[in-house]
């Protein structure tokens, strides 16, 4: 970052290239006859069958698979019946046949990460993004550095809300922290995931109740609210820089649905790059975010180093960098770089 000038929109871009961001018109068009089917379905209720299948171990390495029927589910759902089982097994399997199931990778990080907070751990899924867990681990870290200020206050009690949502999505589904999931995409559902939609459904919704019993406040999750007159806007997006990303969470007739249970890491991280840019404090934030990562390698054995590493970031033309550099052999060096 190097002031608060920056162009947001250039950096997600850039952000978005480095994932790979797959089109949705582009997967839309591949498969117009298939996907037909999906204006006749309630767009939320169908949406959020997706999103339940986000929660399944087994289906860790088709995440991209089922983060783009999401945003097809909204962008093209315009009924109200309710989501078929077979509709949805065809679905899965359709879509995984061309763009879409040639960049679903093996899995190569944990399914659940665990973060840890003054106000308690929280689960998040780790979904398509590279050390999701890792880097809202330092942003978290960095947020709570900040003054018990109003205005920042304002931002923690949010940030900590849609975290509070991700735990409870990540208990009912019964996962366990640093869980693993399976590493291979799957062609199609087994039978038994199939006869499990129903309650895969139900694990990201929560009624009114569920909210206040868990002490969630929908004020605060507003910040992460999605606008349903942007529906139809969802299919000239990108899955990996979407707005649905941004704003995962959705709200109907007294019911709460976290339509992509994988985006919590990036949509709180986006949100506080967002609000540090409007209040004009990007360079403070980048700063004490620096001074996060300088502890955390201060604290931890680098590249064969005793504690203590001496990491010192410095401002550049590209941002925030440091280094570290030690001796592996006679003339050969081993060099760590890290860049905010």
């Amino acid at each position: 970052m190097n002031d608060d000038e920056q162009d947001l929109g250039e950096l997600m871009r850039a952000i978005a290239a480095s994932v790979g961001a797959v089109p949705v018109a582009t997967v839309i068009e591949e498969h117009r006859e298939a996907l037909a089917c999906m204006a006749d379905f309630d767009p939320l209720r169908l949406a959020a069958t997706f999103a339940g299948l986000l929660t399944v171990p087994e289906l860790q390495s088709n995440c991209i698979r089922l983060e783009a029927l999401v945003h097809i589910s909204l962008a093209v759902g315009l009924g109200r019946r309710k989501p078929v089982d077979k509709v949805v097994a065809r679905l899965f399997h359709e879509i995984g046949t061309e763009r879409l199931g040639r960049q679903e990778d093996p899995a190569e990080d944990v399914f659940v990460s665990l973060i840890r907070s003054p106000r308690g751990n929280f689960r998040i899924l780790e979904g398509t993004w590279e050390s999701a867990g890792f880097d809202l681990q330092r942003v978290l870290n960095a947020l709570e550095r900040t003054p018990a200020r109003p205005q920042f206050n304002h931002l923690r009690d949010t940030v900590y809300a849609l975290l509070q949502l991700s735990e409870a999505v990540c208990a009912r589904a019964k996962l366990e922290r640093y869980q693993l999931g399976n590493e291979i995409p799957q062609e199609s559902l087994s039978s038994k995931i199939i006869g499990s939609l129903g309650s895969l459904r139900r694990i990201v919704r929560f009624s009114d109740n569920d909210l206040a019993a868990l002490g969630i406040s929908m004020d605060m999750l507003a910040e992460f609210g999605f606008d349903p007159s942007r529906r139809a806007e969802l299919a000239n997006e990108r899955v990996g820089n979407s707005f649905l990303e941004r704003f995962p969470v959705a709200y109907r007739n007294g019911e709460c649905v976290l339509l992509l249970p994988t985006a919590v890491s990036v949509a709180i991280r986006r949100f506080l790059v967002e609000e540090m840019s409007r209040k004009g404090l990007t360079s403070v934030f980048a700063a004490t975010l620096a001074y996060e990562h300088a502890q955390l390698f201060a604290e931890t054995p680098l590249l064969g180093m005793a504690l203590g590493a001496p990491i010192e970031f410095r401002q550049g033309d590209d941002g925030l960098l440091a280094g570290a550099m030690t001796t592996a052999d006679r003339g050969l060096y081993i060099v760590r770089r890290q860049a905010l």
